[in-house]
């Protein structure tokens, strides 16, 4: 790829900030991306569904922002063509600090137990946080 050397930098910077940043084929099964664990412990059945299935197309020289259920944001982009169509996608990250009781609510909704709501606070609190 010719921007091998610029994607790895961007990587690495975004390293630094606590980003997570990924690249992987968009038809690939959600489970491949986010993980199984995590997908049944949302209660969700997406995870037979590839991300364009959940996204739908994803075109060229765009870049798209996602804000998931849980407030968490996401941008990514499609890749130049010489990389068979991957997606780039940084995040999770939050616009604002995320609220205890935002964290109660959520773990309300799911129905989490005590153990799990402690794990959720805990993902909240390492997420990193980007004012617009």
């Amino acid at each position: 790829m010719f921007y091998e050397k610029e994607l790895e930098f961007l990587k690495r910077i975004y390293k630094k900030y606590s980003l997570s940043v990924i690249t992987f084929d968009p038809e690939i099964p959600m489970e491949g991306i986010v993980g199984a664990e995590l997908l049944k412990a949302l209660g969700t059945d997406i995870s037979t569904l590839s991300f364009s299935d959940v996204v739908g197309e994803i075109k060229d020289v765009t870049v798209y922002r996602i804000t998931d259920y849980f407030q968490c944001n996401y941008v990514f982009l499609k890749l130049p063509k010489n990389r068979d169509g991957f997606v780039l996608m940084i995040g999770p990250y939050s616009t604002e600090p995320v609220e205890e009781k935002s964290v109660l609510e959520y773990a309300e909704v799911l129905g989490l137990g005590p153990k799990q709501t402690s794990q959720l606070a805990r993902y909240y609190h390492n997420i990193p946080v980007l004012p617009e």
